[in-house]
C-alpha cells in the first residue's frame, strides 16, 4: 500500500512515543519509483527511534529523487491489542457498507 511522507512521519513519531506498540507493517521507501521486486531489493526499510532523522520525510527538502513509501505486512508477532484494532477497522468498513 502507497503511503505519502505525511502519514510516514506521524506513524514515526507514534511509535517512538510508544514503542511497545506492535504495528504490524513494514515501512519501506523506494527512491525514484523504479520498483522492481524480483531481484529481491525492495528499497529501504525506514525503523521507527528517536535517533532517526525526519528531514528525509520533509516535503520541503529537494533530496534530488522522488521518494515512494509502502506500507508492507508484517504480522509475525501480532499481539492481542493489534487484533482487536485490526477487527475494529474492519467492522467499522462492514457495517458502513450500505446495499444499493
Amino acid at each position: 500500500m502507497e503511503i505519502n511522507r505525511y502519514i510516514v512521519g506521524k506513524i514515526i513519531k507514534y511509535l517512538t512515543a510508544n514503542p511497545d506498540f506492535y504495528f504490524p507493517f513494514r515501512i519501506v521507501m523506494v527512491k525514484n519509483e523504479l520498483y522492481d521486486s524480483s531481484d529481491g531489493e525492495i528499497g529501504v526499510e525506514i525503523y521507527p527511534s528517536p535517533d532517526l532523522d525526519l528531514g528525509v520525510l520533509d516535503f520541503s527538502v529537494d533530496h534530488g529523487c522522488v521518494n515512494i513509501f509502502y506500507l508492507f505486512e508484517n504480522l509475525a508477532n501480532i499481539d492481542s491489542k493489534t487484533t482487536a484494532l485490526m477487527a475494529k477497522g474492519f467492522l467499522d468498513e462492514i457495517l458502513s457498507f450500505t446495499e444499493s
